[in-house]
């Protein structure tokens, strides 16, 4: 479980990657029942996973172990920018 649109509310989630020798994927799905997304996923070259909502922003990174760390935006810019 992860904290969802307000930090106190879990939601489920998975995580899944996939490199190859040139190559390496990652994949978001959003629930936004049927409205434009307003979330903006962008790799670092690092390999950190940047995840911009309305009012968050997660990174994300995928080595032997998995660290996650979210910011509360509260101005509501969190989708703007990198």
């Amino acid at each position: 479980m992860a904290p969802g649109p307000h930090p106190a509310v879990k939601v489920p989630f998975v995580i899944v990657r996939r490199e190859g020798n040139d190559v390496a994927f990652v994949s978001l799905l959003d629930s936004s029942k049927g409205q434009p997304s307003t979330i903006t996923v962008k790799r670092r070259e690092d390999g950190t996973i940047t995840v911009r909502g309305p009012r968050s922003v997660d990174s994300v990174t995928l080595d032997n172990v998995i660290h996650y760390h979210r910011s509360i935006v509260a101005d509501g810019s969190g989708a703007a920018g990198d």
